[in-house]
């Protein structure tokens, strides 16, 4: 396991001056911030049984991402047939072997064995040393105990803390009792505090104290650790999986992922799975890596996304699974990825680390320097492509490299739009599409649990608005022009920049007509309750959107576009401000969420129950994506309601007719699978627009 190359600074953290279990979850808010900027920890924890190894681990993951390195006094309590029994210090690590092993062996709370197990997987790969403190006088072992409780912590910037308090070190102190400590840090004038802890855990560690004779730990008892310890990484973070987060492995597969899965497997490994948002594609790529990482050692699995909050989304998915450890690289959250992913590469051509997951961006993924170290690897490798339809672009397409031993494609709309070429090579690269399970299957079939459709029912409100003359004119105009560069060539590199410039322009047009203002008005007021609500709009419409819903006192609401960020900050409680926002927004807190194209893919707003669609593209990627953002099941939420702004000029010449079948694809689609089809037929019918396709 390779060491965290970023500076790691205590400074980071708000400290408190104490803590106290009583009012503050010590794990949560210093075990593992503290922890995590940590590169060497130093702990005097009680008697040396499996309680105090356990918690003597609290928080202990971050650390070893960290490469930190760990030393464990400990006490132990001698009975007085011990004592009668001990004449010299082999005697004295033949009971201590016996008590240890004996205990080691009727641990029956999985949690606590757990923790020692990772405290065993440290000793085996030298993260930690532990030595035991028995006090004595004049050569000749005593009955009373190492009762100190301090903890030192450095960082690789030359801070460091030290802690001490009651930090009881029993079952019941560790899972019922309270318990507080002090803290003091060096560089705030605490230095008297910090400098005698470690004055007196070095004076322990180095056997210099008269009154405690301090030994290595027994080696029947080191051996005993090391043998219950995880025997890979894999092994590791699934051991790590269970301490930190114990509910995640109740999640189940259902007859539809599993179908998906066995058709995969069934493909030599290879395809794409053609799947609505919200019916668990994540979870089923994710569980088919996990059947490949049980069958086959020394796997790199690379999985590529095209946006980095959702490179983050999968981050937690593939933690919440313990399925390897992950490793980001791209730009964004990694300005050292080059120097990670070459160093990444070395280790596992060394089988010095196991399964790897490299977490990346469609771009990082397509870059000449990722490609060429990838190639170089001479073992198996899997691709998990997310959102795989954007691969199918020039700029991405060269990741696609034939090294790839195993291929999983994601997507709910696996086709690129107006480009039947590079449709063709992403199709054929993936496998083809081997499992399907669209938007139809997913609001019919039922969840065999809780007998609800796997999506929620919605109904679909197409509301029509016109062009100004204006706008009709400036439409016009440019129609004009995209006809003439069409009539010119279709071929050259400058006539298509120009047309895809003018195409841009007038699509603006229609998402921006002035109309649509009013119409969000009327909406809004016929809204009974205007919570839960997205709004997608263009750059151009959002700082109207908003002044709309202060006037109609639809308030908090919030922006969701590309400034918000999407990495993790202290700010946000740890969390990065979209996801921040998205929490609030789940909570009620914000009612309204406007949002521009960043919620169009991938990100999960499973409460939201209403959307207004003021601005679309003609790309039936994007408008899938944006119905798909209100139909995730959530408690409570047993329909959704789409409102969609829809441009359907009086007229009838050729040019109307042309917005007409635009934003006709777009209806039909939303019509075919909503609960109120037959409603929305009639409304299509009295525009008299049916007959336009």
């Amino acid at each position: 396991m390779k060491g965290n190359k970023f500076l790691m600074s205590f400074k980071k953290i708000n400290f408190r001056p104490s803590y106290n279990s009583a009012n503050t979850n010590v794990v949560k808010f210093f075990y593992n911030p503290v922890l995590s900027e940590a590169v060497k920890y130093d702990r005097i924890a009680g008697y040396f049984d499996s309680t105090s190894l356990a918690i003597a681990s609290k928080g202990i993951y971050n650390f070893i991402q960290n490469h930190g390195h760990m030393r464990l006094l400990c006490g132990v309590q001698l009975s007085p047939e011990d004592l009668d029994s001990i004449l010299n210090a082999d005697d004295l690590k033949d009971v201590i072997n016996t008590n240890f092993l004996n205990d080691l062996s009727h641990i029956d709370d999985e949690l606590k064995l757990n923790h020692v197990k990772l405290l065993g997987w440290m000793i085996a790969n030298n993260y930690l040393e532990i030595k035991i403190g028995v006090k004595s006088c004049e050569n000749e072992f005593q009955g009373g105990i190492l009762h100190s409780k301090i903890g030192i912590l450095y960082d690789n910037s030359n801070n460091y803390l030290t802690f001490s308090g009651s930090n009881n070190e029993t079952a019941a102190g560790w899972k019922y009792n309270i318990e507080s400590f002090k803290v003091f840090l060096s560089w705030d004038g605490s230095e008297k505090f910090t400098k005698d802890d470690i004055d007196t855990f070095e004076d322990f560690w180095n056997n210099d104290n008269p009154n405690l004779d301090v030994m290595d730990i027994p080696k029947a008892s080191k051996e005993g650790l090391i043998k219950i310890a995880p025997k890979n990484e894999y092994e590791l973070n699934k051991l790590i999986l269970k301490i930190y987060n114990p509910e995640v492995d109740k999640r189940k597969l259902f007859k539809h992922q599993e179908e998906a899965i066995d058709a995969w497997f069934n493909n030599d490994k290879n395809g794409i799975f053609e799947m609505a948002t919200g019916t668990g594609k994540t979870f089923t790529a994710l569980k088919c890596l996990e059947r490949v990482l049980n069958e086959e050692n020394n796997v790199l699995t690379v999985i590529a996304c095209p946006f980095a909050h959702l490179v983050e989304q999968w981050a937690d998915d593939v933690a919440q699974l313990g399925l390897g450890k992950i490793y980001r690289l791209y730009g964004s959250a990694n300005s050292k990825w080059k120097a990670d992913l070459e160093t990444l590469m070395f280790d596992l051509e060394l089988n010095s680390v196991e399964n790897p997951i490299i977490l990346t961006t469609h771009n990082t993924f397509s870059s000449d320097f990722f490609k060429e170290e990838i190639q170089e690897f001479s073992g198996k490798t899997m691709l998990i492509a997310d959102e795989m339809h954007h691969l199918g672009a020039k700029t991405f397409s060269g990741g696609l490299l034939s090294c790839y031993d195993y291929r999983l494609g994601l997507s709910a709309t696996p086709q690129k739009y107006m480009d039947e070429e590079a449709t063709e090579f992403i199709l054929n690269y993936f496998g083809r599409v081997i499992y399907e399970f669209g938007i139809s299957k997913a609001l019919t079939s039922r969840n065999p649990i809780n007998h609800q459709t796997y999506l929620t029912p919605y109904e679909y409100y197409p509301e029509k608005i016109e062009l100004t003359s204006d706008e009709f004119k400036e439409y016009e105009e440019l129609s004009q022009k995209i006809s003439r560069i069409l009539s010119w060539s279709k071929n050259r590199d400058d006539d298509n920049e120009a047309l895809d410039v003018l195409l841009f322009k007038r699509r603006a047009i229609v998402n921006n007509a002035i109309n649509k203002y009013d119409l969000l008005y009327k909406i809004l007021r016929k809204m009974s309750n205007p919570d839960h609500l997205i709004i997608f709009c263009s750059d151009k419409q959002l700082p109207k959107v908003m002044k709309i819903l202060d006037e109609e006192n639809i308030v908090p609401k919030h922006r969701f576009t590309k400034d918000e960020g999407a990495h993790k900050s202290k700010m946000y409680g740890g969390l990065s401000e979209r996801e921040y926002l998205l929490q609030q927004f789940d909570k009620g807190v914000y009612k309204v969420l406007v949002a521009i194209k960043c919620l169009n893919e991938g990100v999960d707003v499973p409460s939201a129950d209403k959307v207004i669609i003021m601005s679309s593209t003609t790309n039936p990627i994007e408008y899938v994506q944006r119905r798909g953002r209100v139909l995730r099941r959530y408690p409570g939420k047993d329909k959704a309601y789409i409102y969609d702004m829809v441009v359907i000029p009086e007229t009838r010449d050729q040019i109307s007719k042309g917005i007409i079948n635009n934003e006709l694809n777009r209806l039909m689609d939303f019509i075919q699978t909503a609960e109120n089809k037959g409603s929305c037929t009639k409304k299509l019918k009295k525009w008299g627009v049916l007959g336009a396709i």
